[in-house]
């Protein structure tokens, strides 16, 4: 068994990807590994404010 966690984006901004209506777990993933200027502290910074949400999943 595998735990590991994605994090997706949750917010209505407008950003440099789509804003989501759905969560699409792979698009996000994408477009979050090709914010190439998004710094750790930014996105730690993000986290702090509820914009982004991580969840865990299991998979057996």
């Amino acid at each position: 068994m595998q735990a590991f966690t994605l994090t997706f984006y949750a917010r209505n901004a407008v950003s440099s990807c789509n804003t989501i209506s759905s969560i699409d777990f792979l698009s996000e993933l994408y477009c979050k590994n090709n914010e190439n200027a998004r710094k750790d502290s930014e996105v730690a910074e993000e986290m702090k404010r509820g914009h982004l949400v991580s969840m865990s999943f299991r998979v057996i």
